[in-house]
């Protein structure tokens, strides 16, 4: 599989605001989706773009979910599975539909600027970004036995997934409900980290950008 590649400027992009109204606007239809995923692939850079790629994903999660149990057709079948994986000083993803046998590509793997240790921080620390996506458990005893293993040349990975009774066990009020990620409370006393290391500075401003009004208009894709 060929990593998509995305032309970089010396000059960074503005960070892009995308409301939780349009987000889910967009992610309803393949090509809303693709162009989300794209958009934050050229914005995204270290210290910008986990907490926005997280909620992008999880909003793709949710609403195949809402879709199943409801029993409305949406664009992929299945539920979503998502392996991320530490390339150089950036991630890749790959966005697939799980149904029970192979998963498939629903995407071409996407390169992120975005340090591994980021995101998993996120995935970690404020799992309720990742709406229905949860860390498959051998994915994170991996990662975890991994830490050491990048000193010698193996890149960490994770695989993020949608457990199979999330669609059958919660109405779509519940998954709402219990994923509005709207409702987090951002505060330097929750996200306190004394692990001196992690990107807790950095990424407390991402997640207050992403209260800030859309810069996307889902109507003019």
């Amino acid at each position: 599989m060929t990593v998509k590649s995305q032309r970089r400027t010396d000059q960074p992009e503005e960070h892009i605001s995308i409301s939780e109204e349009d987000l889910a606007i967009l992610v309803a239809t393949r090509n809303g989706a693709a162009y989300v995923v794209d958009l934050l692939s050229r914005s995204a850079r270290p210290g910008r773009g986990a907490a926005p790629l997280l909620r992008a994903f999880a909003a793709m999660a949710r609403i195949a979910v809402e879709s199943l149990s409801a029993g409305r057709p949406h664009w992929f079948f299945g539920t979503l599975s998502i392996d991320v994986v530490s390339s150089g000083a950036g991630i890749t993803a790959d966005v697939m539909t799980d149904h029970g046998g192979p998963r498939e590509a629903l995407f071409e793997r996407t390169y992120f600027a975005i340090p591994f240790e980021e995101l998993r921080w996120m995935v970690d620390r404020i799992p309720e970004l990742a709406g229905p996506l949860k860390l498959r458990a051998n994915a994170a005893r991996a990662a975890a036995a991994q830490d050491g293993a990048r000193r010698t040349g193996f890149s960490a990975m994770l695989t993020l997934y949608v457990p199979p009774q999330s669609h059958r066990e919660r109405s779509t009020d519940e998954l709402v409900c219990a994923d509005d990620t709207a409702k987090i409370v951002i505060s330097p006393e929750s996200l306190f980290d004394p692990d001196s290391t992690s990107p807790v500075p950095a990424l407390m401003a991402e997640m207050a950008h992403l209260s800030l009004p859309s810069q996307v208009d889902p109507r003019e894709l």
